[in-house]
């Protein structure tokens, strides 16, 4: 079943009860923890939403958008990208790491889908989209808001492992 209603988007139930995201021409593992994703990207929304805490190329930075990049949970980053933002955001809330692939898959699959000139279909990266050039911190939190409300209607309804 397809839960946000997009042709080639979106999420599926598997037969066995856990939800298997629906990437174009892309196998992904299954999502068990839904409510560790929506924990994780809610979180993640919430690190890069204050002025000055978004930034583009590297996963985090100390020293404000024009600093010196740093792993994203070192004790110094003070700005994040989206992917770093998700990355902190499981690793404070001590969830496992299969909780932040889903939180990735769940964003992921958020971002416009586009077509090869084979007829194939790929989602950018987090990582690509986030860094594209005058990209906004505002479609990164329509984002990130767009991803929150898939993952609380699968976790919603009551879709497990």
């Amino acid at each position: 079943m397809l839960i946000d209603g997009r042709e080639g988007r979106g999420i599926e139930e598997s037969g066995g009860g856990s939800v298997m995201p629906k990437v174009i021409d892309m196998e992904v593992p299954e999502i068990s923890d839904l409510n560790g994703v929506v924990q994780i990207l809610e979180e993640a929304r919430e690190i890069i939403l204050p002025v000055g805490r978004w930034t583009q190329v590297y996963m985090a930075r100390a020293g404000g958008v024009r600093g010196r990049s740093v792993h994203s949970s070192d004790k110094d980053a003070d700005c994040w990208c989206a992917i770093g933002a998700i990355t902190k955001a499981c690793s404070e809330l001590g969830l496992a790491p299969s909780a932040r692939v889903g939180a990735e898959v769940v964003f992921q699959n958020q971002l416009p889908a586009e077509k090869t000139g084979d007829g194939r279909h790929y989602h950018m990266s987090i990582a690509q989209w986030n860094d594209v050039k005058n990209r906004r911190k505002g479609e990164v939190i329509a984002k990130f808001d767009a991803a929150i409300k898939v993952a609380r209607e699968l976790a919603g309804a009551g879709v497990s492992a």
